[in-house]
């Protein structure tokens, strides 16, 4: 995702201050093909856990997590204190207009042995602003349990 990531045009920001961003409208799932199911879409529509909609959650992460959390917002995901932490993560992606990679457990009680790493890539819409974030994740170890 990270070397396609990159591939990717840049919108030239308003701001001049800010980092440009590949368009969301440019972004090709086919092209991720083999990724698809360690893949999540998070549509941002305010700077909020409730404002963070799971727009699409692949297989593996669903198997990994013991969850289907497709179409829910973060703070109707996780718990507060969870979907607290998730948010800021991605805030601060959104802010910085930067990739993160970041290791931590499945963010779920029960499930918190799975170790995985995650790759939070910004997208923005034609103003400019981040609208959605890929979060491409994948096991530490081979096996998901």
């Amino acid at each position: 995702m990270a070397s396609y990531y990159d591939r990717l045009p840049r919108l030239e920001p308003y701001d001049s201050e800010q980092l440009p961003l590949p368009l969301w409208s440019d972004f090709n799932p086919v092209e991720i093909r083999k990724i698809l199911a360690w893949t999540m879409v998070i549509q941002r529509n305010e700077a909020s856990p409730s404002g963070h909609l799971i727009k699409l959650e692949g297989d593996k992460i669903i198997e990994a997590s013991g969850v289907n959390s497709m179409g829910k917002t973060l703070a109707e995901a996780f718990d507060p204190e969870m979907a607290q932490i998730k948010w800021q993560e991605m805030e601060d992606v959104a802010q910085q207009r930067r990739t993160s990679f970041t290791l931590s457990p499945v963010p779920r009680s029960d499930r918190s042995f799975i170790d995985l790493y995650r790759g939070c890539f910004p997208f923005c819409d034609a103003q400019g602003e981040v609208c959605r974030l890929v979060i491409i994740v994948a096991p530490v170890k081979d096996v998901v349990r």
